[in-house]
């Protein structure tokens, strides 16, 4: 009897632990799908720099984003998910399967569901690749892949004991300024082309346009030179009062505000300056471009200004209540900013409206494609929603600072005093993702040929909302194959055989029209977007010719249409 009730417990006992084990693990499984669904950020890589914190300090990143050269990323996709296949992947040797690899793996995928009975197909994201310029106070420069985090390569520029100022980049080229001696770097061997040592005092900035050089003067105004006549005597460009911002690449322009208040503007090609614009304040930020080419600008005086990107007419101002010192973020039809009080506004680019605002934020960090990044006051990262500005989440730092403000793709980059590198990318989401639409630049160093074709941006729609970017539900049958994403919905979807950077082909009744130039792209629309105003009446001096100063603030007001925000 007592071995009956023995073995009766035993059975008994095996049977709860079993089917406990089994609740139990399907509940851990669970955790990281219910972690990934819900709002906020992952960290996608780390990266040790060149700079300890104790010998060298990391000084800033430099990030461009190529308008030639892309990466593919391969997604077996059926009802129930998607599998994904990357370059940076590794073999069963450890080595990266190269594009050729993860395409090889990604049928072998699809063959294997064929075999099982499983509806598949293979979609062909082509990203563009963003790359990160690291510089410390020792001289070193570090490229890095700013999606997978691979260190590229590292060059030591001068002496150790001479920081690394300035830097510019192009497709072909990285243009610095190490201690008194400008080096230009080329990018496809990393090897040093030339240096030529500076004439004259100049200011930390750099700028590269087609084959100009331009350097900014302690003593006022450019310096400027050509790459294939680089020993010859440079040209100087006139303005009054020290270079405080730039010089910077404005699209097809060079810009660089001084001392004066003066947004100084000039032709990239020709350096013949096209207008200047005088705030009450300094300008201590880079302005940022509205999809229209429009320049936006940010003052000490406390306003934001818009301004015509051919003429530098004022076209509204809004009075945020204090300084700003930062950069606006324009996503779309919208710009966000932030002033020294913490406000934190979402403005249209149009007319200044205000569609939201909220307290308590002291940097605008980046975004993704549905919400805004940024640090507020008591040093937590936290996650705005676009549409409302609800607080979303907030992650603490612990001892990291923000890197840079991204304004070009859906990552946060960060960095501590150790010169550690980190990350951030939305849950779920190990693709980057663009926040605006970036047409190529009109003055690739393509053949002549090639650049009189039309060419399409590299990503010519909309960025996805919160409910197109979600991965198929795994957890539905019901609708489960209207979720599989088609590739009309997909703007980096294509078919096995099409060039994503082809021109599209001529046929009876279908000629392509020539693109856009770039400080003339449309805006993709938004779901709140709203009728831009009548212009309005040109402030007094607006109305001079092109080189005469326009005065951004009005002493009577602002101009018909403009809006002034109550100060806090």
């Amino acid at each position: 009897m007592l071995r009956t009730l023995r073995i009766g417990s035993r059975l008994f006992l095996s049977f709860f632990l079993l089917a406990g084990g089994w609740v139990f693990g399907q509940a851990k499984l669970s955790r990281p799908i219910a972690a990934a669904a819900r709002p906020g950020l992952e960290i996608a890589w780390e990266l040790q720099s060149a700079a300890d914190g104790n010998l060298s300090r990391l000084l800033a990143a430099t990030p461009y984003l190529s308008s030639r050269e892309s990466r593919s990323i391969y997604e077996v996709v059926t009802v129930n998910g998607r599998k994904i296949f990357t370059p940076e992947m590794l073999d069963r040797f450890g080595a990266p399967l190269q594009d050729a690899g993860a395409r090889r793996q990604a049928d072998i995928e699809q063959r294997v569901l064929n075999v099982m009975g499983i509806e598949s197909r293979i979609a062909t994201r082509d990203i563009p690749r963003m790359t990160l310029l690291l510089r410390t106070d020792t001289g070193k420069m570090q490229s890095v892949d700013a999606d997978t985090g691979r260190l590229e390569w590292s060059l030591q520029l001068g002496s150790p004991h001479e920081p690394v100022t300035g830097l510019a980049v192009d497709d072909d080229r990285v243009v610095a300024i190490s201690g008194l001696t400008i080096s230009v770097v080329n990018r496809s061997d990393h090897n040093v082309a030339f240096q030529r040592p500076l004439r004259g005092l100049h200011d930390a900035g750099v700028a590269l346009f087609q084959d100009q050089v331009y350097l900014g003067l302690l003593q006022g105004g450019l310096e400027t030179f050509s790459l294939e006549t680089p020993h010859a005597v440079s040209r100087r460009i006139f303005s009054p009062g020290r270079v405080v911002i730039g010089p910077l690449r404005i699209g097809d322009r060079i810009g660089w505000s001084t001392s004066t208040g003066a947004l100084n503007v000039a032709d990239g090609a020709t350096g013949i300056v096209q207008f200047r614009a005088e705030a009450r304040g300094e300008l201590p930020s880079p302005p940022a471009l509205d999809p229209k080419g429009n320049l936006l600008v940010t003052s000490t005086d406390g306003y934001v200004y818009s301004l015509d990107g051919s003429t530098g007419s004022l076209l509204w101002q809004y009075l945020t209540g204090s300084a700003v010192e930062q950069s606006p973020l324009v996503l779309g039809n919208w710009l966000y900013v932030v002033n020294d009080r913490g406000r934190l506004l979402k403005l249209s680019v149009s007319n200044g409206e205000v569609a939201w605002e909220t307290r308590g934020i002291r940097q605008i960090a980046g975004a993704t494609l549905s919400e805004i990044v940024g640090v507020d006051l008591a040093g937590r990262l936290v996650v705005l929603d676009q549409r409302s500005g609800r607080l979303v989440s907030a992650i603490p730092l612990n001892g990291f600072d923000v890197l840079f403000t991204n304004s070009l793709t859906d990552r946060i980059y960060l960095q501590n005093a150790n010169g550690l590198v980190r990350c951030l990318r939305p849950f779920g989401q190990p693709w980057l993702n663009l926040l605006n639409p970036i047409p190529l630049p009109k003055d690739s160093t393509a053949p002549a040929s090639e650049q009189s074709k039309p060419q399409e941006p590299v990503s010519p729609t909309a960025p996805a909302t919160a409910d197109e970017a979600a991965l198929p539900d795994a957890t539905s049958d019901e609708g489960a194959a209207d979720s599989m994403p088609s590739d009309e919905e997909d703007p980096f979807a294509t078919t096995d055989d099409e060039d994503p950077f082809a021109e599209p082909a001529e046929t009876p009744g279908n000629v392509p029209e020539a693109a856009p130039p770039a400080d003339a792209a449309e805006p993709a629309e938004t779901p709140r977007e709203e009728p831009a105003p009548a212009p309005p009446a040109p402030p007094a001096g607006a109305a001079e010719p092109a080189g005469a100063p326009v005065d951004m603030p009005q002493e009577n007001g602002a101009p018909a249409g403009a809006n002034e925000g109550e100060a806090p």
